[in-house]
């Protein structure tokens, strides 16, 4: 601006209208070319401004980047180590606890295979025992057996010796009383013999004087008769020489066979009777000895089933046992997942909560939890309506009054993060506004067709600017606010 009092001197001046609107046109293009001169400077200025902001930015975010980095690093080592500690303390606690089971299993499973084998070798023993005094009964009954049998064959010898002494007596007195019967028969047949020749010959002297008178009427027949009564005398001789001896031999021989039938019959007798005996005898022996073993069997039965059933107690004890360490292994895996799964839940929790605690204010970790949102009125209200209703709401809100600070550290997180959203909102509405100004002022700094249409934002007219500086959002913005010193120390 010129000084006052002093009056410009103007260069048109003795100039006609033409040169006067060259030298004007002259000069709006030297103004026209000194302000894209000096649009250009600052375009140059803000690009290089702008690319200094930048890389510095980059370079800043960089090295925060790094310094967060190692920082992460290091908090993530450690909780690994602690970790890894942990795990190795519990891994250790549960192979001694694993290892303290398995060596008490191992002690019982030895005490039940020494309570086996003792049950065996008694039950050895006693079947030894049981085997011997049946070997024993056994070789007394073979013994008396031998015994009797000896007896009896002593007595069958004595028996034998006596009949057979007896049937040669019998014999020899059968052969005396046959001799003396043969004599008395030969003597009658010689008396026989004789008196039929003394007969024959009187009958003859008698006849052959008959004979004589009748010789000659009968020779002829008698001739003829007598060659006949010949041939047929030889022809039934001849026929019945064989028979007759047969007969004789047949009838000596029944006789004696009769007799030796009578003998043997007897003999028979007395041996069936003796066998019967015997028989007798051995049926009871029998009886006795089937009734021995019957009993024996049946004890070795009882015994073997009594043997079965204690092995088969002993096995479904040891398969109990086997089942209950099956399920108490499935239930301390489960258990030791579920506590593990709890464990990581845990770390997960106190993880987060250290890392909330990082960004906790000094009033927040001096008061976590604040007392209640309500005026004394308010609360006397809400008393005297969960006095009148008692609904189930109002049940289950008493059933979790323990949660009650989890809650308000719930809500109050609840609440800090609405207020970050609403702060996150005006601060992105105060950025765009910003944006707008610095688009205003870029374009008032350029020059095209459409800023000289609009209004010029550098363009300032009695301290006044066409820069729209309102912002609605920003009049009721509530800052939030963290000490630098909490910053420095827990994030740089």
């Amino acid at each position: 601006m010129a000084k006052k009092g002093k009056k410009a001197k103007d260069p048109t001046a003795g100039m006609t209208e033409e040169e006067k609107i060259a030298y004007l046109q002259h000069k709006a293009l030297e103004e026209e070319q000194e302000r894209q001169a000096a649009a250009a400077i600052a375009m140059q200025f803000l690009k290089d401004k702008l690319l200094k902001e930048e890389q510095a930015v980059k370079l800043n975010e960089t090295k925060l980047i790094t310094k967060w980095r190692s920082i992460l690093r290091q908090n993530k080592s450690e909780e690994l180590r602690t970790e890894i500690q942990i795990l190795a303390q519990t891994f250790e606690r549960i192979v001694d606890r694993k290892s303290n089971v398995i060596e008490v299993l191992v002690h019982d499973l030895d005490q039940a295979e020494s309570q086996h084998r003792l049950a065996a070798r008694s039950h050895d023993k006693n079947l030894e025992d049981v085997i011997s005094m049946h070997g024993k009964r056994i070789k007394h009954l073979q013994k008396l057996y031998d015994d009797d049998i000896k007896i009896l064959k002593t007595q069958f010898g004595h028996e034998k010796s006596k009949i057979e002494a007896n049937h040669k007596q019998e014999i020899e007195e059968l052969q005396s009383i046959l001799f003396a019967m043969e004599q008395t028969f030969q003597e009658r047949a010689d008396l026989a013999k004789q008196e039929y020749h003394s007969m024959q010959d009187e009958i003859k002297n008698r006849e052959n004087e008959d004979k004589t008178a009748l010789r000659i009427h009968l020779e002829q027949c008698m001739d003829s008769i007598y060659k006949q009564f010949e041939t047929a005398l030889k022809r039934y001789q001849d026929d019945t020489q064989e028979r007759r001896q047969d007969f004789e031999m047949l009838k000596e021989k029944d006789d004696t066979s009769s007799k030796v039938i009578d003998t043997q019959m007897k003999k028979i007798q007395r041996i069936q009777q003796s066998i019967s005996d015997l028989k007798d005898k051995m049926q009871n022996n029998a009886k006795d000895a089937d009734f021995q073993n019957k009993t024996l069997k049946q004890e070795y039965e009882m015994m073997q089933t009594q043997y079965r059933l204690i092995k088969k107690s002993m096995n479904n004890q040891r398969e109990r046992w086997r089942d209950r360490l099956t399920q108490v292994t499935l239930l301390s895996n489960g258990a030791i997942k579920k506590l593990t799964s709890v464990k990581e839940k845990a770390e997960r929790i106190m993880r987060n909560a250290e890392m909330c605690r990082i960004l906790m204010t000094e009033e927040e970790k001096v008061l976590p939890f604040y007392s209640t949102s309500l005026s004394n009125e308010e609360l006397g209200e809400a008393q005297v309506d969960s006095m009148e209703e008692k609904s189930k709401l109002v049940s289950v809100a008493v059933d979790y009054e323990p949660m009650e600070n989890f809650w308000k550290r719930y809500n109050k997180v609840l609440l800090d993060k609405l207020a970050l959203k609403k702060e996150q909102a005006t601060l992105e509405s105060e950025n765009a506004h910003l944006r707008a100004i610095l688009k205003q002022y870029l374009d008032g700094i350029s020059v095209n067709e459409e800023t000289l249409a609009q209004r010029n934002p550098l363009f300032v007219v009695n301290e006044k600017t066409n820069v729209n500086l309102s912002n609605n959002n920003s009049k009721n913005a509530c800052k939030t606010v963290v000490e630098a010193a909490h910053i420095v120390k827990n994030i740089l």
